[in-house]
């Protein structure tokens, strides 16, 4: 089903002295509305989701174009009976395309969920990608190679007392048949979040329990475009560790995730440089031994400085998660960071470098009143401003 939807929203703001647009704006309905991952294009921003404000069973898949200015141009959801949402968008063709997870088609469980629109965000093909009736398929990646897919996540195997995780990624055509598939994983439990397109493959990034890891450690996997391991490593402590992002640095690599290990009390945001050959170069902890705090996206910026966006607890009676930006230099240095947010638990997904300088970053914000979700879009100039 496609529905258009269009609402207004808060008004967006001009800094004094810049031409960095800010604003700060919540999309959705009266239910559970979650941002997933966010993309600039020629004309604004296009935004991922998941929603229940406007289906009458589960979650649908829901996209938003917003303008510069963060108004919003169009939105529109998609989806069946059952639970259906989208994690990550990328331009395809004329249009998008878009992959998450589907349980409305496909098998008994739950499938990959890839589907392409067009500008208007109009359907023009759907699809459940899956290799076992009763597996289930959870979509995180997604990549284009000229008409070709490159899309995978986790299967999660159940077997009679126990279920076998492991990273699989498929290239496809546009119809989504197969032209390889593979998995990525060892003997435990492994799971890739997200994927660095870089012009010989691409770098996957998760946690492994897997390599004579103690417990969940950091997992980094370079494959070459016809999906063939060149190198993987392991990286954290003793505790459970995990990268949930990475981006490009001129000699390298740098990932984003989150820490219990190094003695700590809380969780810390967990920043890992590696090279081109997946060689740590080094890894810092970033947060307070109060609180717990989580790094979920990191971007590179124009001066190759790095913004990352999470969540952080605050340090009050409230003890409420507010959605958390921390900006660092090529070094690891601590530029700046920022919590923004209201009573309620706020947490930022994704966000990316903009054109004009700024930062735009993507997530969920709750209601002070009924707890539901909003979709939370929040543009800051370089200093975290609004």
């Amino acid at each position: 089903m496609s529905r258009i939807f269009l609402v207004g929203l808060l008004a967006s703001g001009l800094l004094f002295g810049s031409n960095i647009k800010t604003f700060d704006h919540v999309f959705g309905g009266k239910k559970d509305d979650i941002g997933t991952s966010v993309i600039e294009i020629t004309d604004g921003y296009l935004i991922s989701a998941k929603s229940k404000s406007f289906s009458e069973h589960e979650f649908d898949g829901y996209i938003i174009k917003i303008d510069k200015s963060g108004k919003m141009i169009w939105e529109n959801h998609y989806g069946g009976k059952n639970n259906d949402c989208f994690k990550t968008v990328v331009p395809y063709r004329d249009g998008f395309m878009l992959l998450g997870i589907t349980e409305s088609v496909g098998n008994r469980s739950k499938s990959f969920y890839l589907a392409e629109i067009d500008q208007n965000g109009t359907l023009l093909s759907s699809y459940a990608k899956y290799t076992h009736e009763y597996d289930e398929f959870i979509g995180k990646v997604l990549a284009v190679d000229g008409e070709d897919i490159i899309m995978g996540g986790n299967q999660k195997h159940v077997k009679l007392f126990d279920a076998e995780i492991d990273p699989l990624i498929f290239k496809t055509n546009r119809q989504a048949q197969t032209i390889w598939g593979k998995y990525y994983g060892g003997e435990d439990e492994d799971y890739i979040y997200n994927m660095l397109q870089i012009e010989d493959g691409y770098i996957l990034v998760g946690k492994t329990e897997s390599f004579d890891a103690d417990e969940f450690d950091g997992y980094v996997v370079k494959i070459d475009k016809n999906g063939t391991k060149q190198w993987y490593n392991t990286f954290g402590g003793e505790e459970n560790d995990v990268a949930y992002d990475i981006a490009p640095t001129p000699d390298g690599y740098m990932m984003v995730g989150t820490s219990e290990s190094f003695d700590l009390r809380y969780k810390h945001v967990y920043v890992t440089k590696i090279d081109k050959t997946g060689k740590v170069l080094w890894e810092k902890l970033y947060g307070n031994d109060k609180e717990d705090d989580e790094g979920h996206a990191i971007a590179t910026d124009k001066d190759n400085n790095y913004i990352i966006a999470g969540y952080t607890e605050s340090q009050d009676r409230e003890k409420r998660d507010e959605l958390h930006l921390l900006k660092i230099d090529g070094d690891g240095k601590k530029l700046w960071n920022k919590s923004y947010g209201n009573k309620a638990d706020d947490a930022g997904h994704d966000i990316i470098a903009t054109e004009d300088g700024g930062y735009l970053v993507v997530g969920d914000k709750k209601s002070e009143k009924t707890r539901d979700s909003n979709v939370w879009v929040l543009k800051v100039d370089k200093d975290g401003n609004l």
